[in-house]
């Protein structure tokens, strides 16, 4: 409102152009620093929330760590050793059969004849074993007794896998990590096991498709972590130019 006091026509009721401003520029100032002091805040929140997640990842690390460290521990056992020794002697003697059989072509033709034999041994234990009955706990030497001890001894080794199968596919386990540490392991002993399994799962009266599925699931993905992880066949020369192995590929040890 314009009040003209004196009737000179001197408005003291109007508010000076450079208050107004003065204002103005006060709220601005005001609003800034407020603002500043929120994205201040804003930023600190954000900085602690990132150093909580990382100090949770960190955690997470030290955990899968340990973890690691325990499952290895466990390969280690005195059960696991011996089953993996029960397991090599197995291997052993099954080589040993079929080279006096006669000589086998390729690495590939040995692998083969190996994982059949084997697995045919396994079944025949197996065989025995499966006819325990309650009277034989009570007697040690009976050949069911025996032969369970012994299938139970080679089995160990299997089962330990097929757990760890379990949890990898499960995301409780690493995978990656898993098979950096096992492949070399994974990858012959179930290719040996595989025929048994199959028998196992179709097997009368009371067949069980998953019998071992976790396993052989590692074990399909350790053939394919092995492949990624190799480096490609040399590529040989002759006189007539470049060409590459003839199976082109590297073969699995074992």
């Amino acid at each position: 409102m314009i009040v003209d006091f004196d009737g000179g026509g001197n408005l003291w009721g109007t508010i000076p152009d450079w208050i107004i401003a003065l204002t103005a520029l006060g709220g601005v100032y005001f609003g800034l620093k407020e603002l500043a002091n929120i994205t201040a805040e804003e930023k600190a929140a954000a900085e602690a929330q990132d150093l909580a997640a990382k100090a949770q990842d960190f955690q997470k690390q030290i955990a899968r760590a340990e973890l690691l460290l325990k499952l290895d521990m466990q390969f280690e056992s005195q059960d696991l050793y011996k089953s993996r020794m029960a397991v090599r002697s197995m291997r052993n003697r099954s080589e040993t059969a079929i080279k006096s059989r006669g000589k086998r072509t390729t690495n590939d033709d040995m692998k083969d004849a190996l994982a059949i034999e084997f697995s045919r041994r396994m079944t025949e234990i197996w065989e025995t074993a499966r006819e325990i009955k309650d009277e034989d706990v009570e007697s040690p030497s009976s050949e069911a007794v025996k032969a369970y001890e012994i299938y139970a001894e080679l089995m160990t080794l299997p089962n330990f896998f097929e757990t760890v199968g379990l949890l990898c596919k499960q995301g409780l386990l690493p995978k990656e990590d898993i098979l950096s540490l096992y492949d070399q392991v994974i990858i012959p002993t179930m290719r040996n096991f595989e025929r048994h399994f199959q028998l196992r799962r179709e097997e009368k009266p009371y067949p069980n498709e998953y019998f071992m599925e976790h396993a052989m699931w590692l074990q399909k993905e350790a053939v394919e972590f092995r492949k990624l992880k190799e480096p490609a066949p040399a590529i040989k020369t002759n006189d007539k130019g470049p060409f590459s192995p003839p199976n082109g590929r590297v073969d699995d040890p074992g």
